[in-house]
């Protein structure tokens, strides 16, 4: 992160410095440095999980996953001598836990795949008094068909039916309303007001 530095000085002028032709009775006092300078920090740390599991059963493949990050902390400083600041768990930074989990089952052309979005709850400091965020858990599921080979219309195609937050989930409510961030109500940084949404995909294959 860049900043900006600027700095005052008081300078008598000798009478062999002034400038020609100019009057120079008025000394100079102040000078702007206005060269950016990296002198801000930004530090965090934290654990990414990932677990996967695979079941081959005569009734199909059955695959689960689980990953997401656990932040610990995410600390910002502005300057060397500036206070130090965490973001983690306030409103527009990471939460310290987000979790996805995957369970997928496929057969002869058919997969089906449910998603569990988990987001942990945080803290809203801009509101007075400052208040909590609630958690926020999305399911998103994908119905899916593939045809390999064949005659007619149905040869070599793959269709895909999409449900994006299956039960209409509205997001936490955000006790605040900033036009630089985008905050009206709620954390664009965290969640989304788009609701359920589906979309169907079908792609058709000709040669090779």
């Amino acid at each position: 992160m860049a900043t900006a530095e600027a700095k005052a000085t008081r300078w008598q002028p000798q009478a062999s410095e002034r400038i020609h032709g100019q009057n120079c009775n008025q000394p100079i006092t102040v000078i702007i440095d206005g060269r950016f300078r990296n002198v801000a920090s930004f530090k965090t740390q934290g654990v990414d999980v990932l677990l996967d599991y695979f079941l081959d059963t005569a009734r199909g493949k059955v695959t689960f996953s689980l990953n997401g990050p656990y932040t610990i902390d995410q600390k910002q400083q502005i300057t060397p001598t500036a206070p130090v600041f965490d973001l983690v768990d306030t409103v527009g930074n990471p939460t310290s836990l987000r979790l996805v989990g995957n369970l997928s089952w496929s057969l002869r052309g058919w997969t089906v795949q449910s998603t569990v979005n988990y987001t942990g709850a945080y803290r809203d400091p801009g509101s007075v008094p400052v208040r909590k965020v609630d958690s926020w858990t999305t399911v998103d599921i994908n119905i899916g068909y593939r045809v390999d080979g064949g005659s007619g219309w149905l040869a070599n195609t793959q269709s895909n039916l999409g449900f994006i937050n299956v039960f209409d989930q509205r997001p936490p409510f955000v006790n605040q309303f900033d036009l630089t961030s985008g905050t009206f109500g709620y954390d664009p940084a965290n969640a989304t007001l788009l609701g359920r949404q589906i979309s169907l995909l079908v792609v058709k294959r000709w040669g090779q």
